[in-house]
């Protein structure tokens, strides 16, 4: 599912649901316009509370969000190295006291990877 739909499904209809999930979190609807779209990445606070928000894990809130424009890896490579980034973060996260802070930095290196820009 697309981070659209996410919105869309939350919110329960199309109309407005950006605007909603914009003063839910409290930033500008342009942020929001600018994650589904793919041309700005929201900060790992922002996808920690978007995805509690949302009812779904980080992990499908990460896979969601559309490649960022500028990215011009193939999908297939961008989909592999994300899939191995965060199976990698979780294996940590369940094997290791403590393994919060591994886990955000690995979202970092994920956002990272995925063009960069925070909005």
């Amino acid at each position: 599912m697309t981070l659209k739909e996410l919105i869309v499904k939350w919110h329960g209809r199309e109309y407005r649901a950006q605007s909603a999930l914009a003063n839910t979190l409290g930033v500008q609807v342009a942020s929001v316009s600018h994650w589904t779209s793919g041309r700005y990445r929201p900060g790992p606070d922002r996808m920690k509370a978007m995805a509690k928000l949302l009812g779904v894990s980080n992990e499908e809130l990460l896979l969601s969000l559309p490649r960022n424009k500028s990215n011009s890896q193939p999908k297939t490579d961008y989909d592999t190295k994300l899939k191995a980034i965060m199976h990698t973060a979780m294996l940590v996260k369940g094997h290791a006291a403590g393994a919060e802070p591994i886990v955000k930095d690995a979202m970092e290196i994920i956002i990272d990877l995925c063009g960069g820009e925070h909005a």
